[in-house]
């Protein structure tokens, strides 16, 4: 949905204006900004459906954390 789109393009680009993010893997940030936007529009299917890729994705849930936790500190 548009939504989660914008709303994932809106992190990604909100982690590229801080280098305390440069730290995190391109596939960390990805999925993160997907796992974000999904949770944040309330559709938990997809939000869960992110989270079980996430072994694919070589990710887990620290690292997710962790980079969601960066962006929302530079936001502040």
């Amino acid at each position: 949905p548009e939504l989660l789109q914008l709303e994932g393009m809106m992190l990604l680009e909100s982690s590229m204006m801080s280098s305390l993010c440069l730290h995190h893997r391109p596939s960390v940030m990805a999925l993160s900004a997907l796992y974000w936007a999904c949770t944040r529009a309330h559709e938990k299917e997809s939000a869960q459906s992110r989270l079980e890729s996430m072994g694919e994705w070589s990710v887990n849930h620290q690292q997710l954390c962790e980079f969601v936790q960066d962006v929302e500190t530079q936001l502040e």
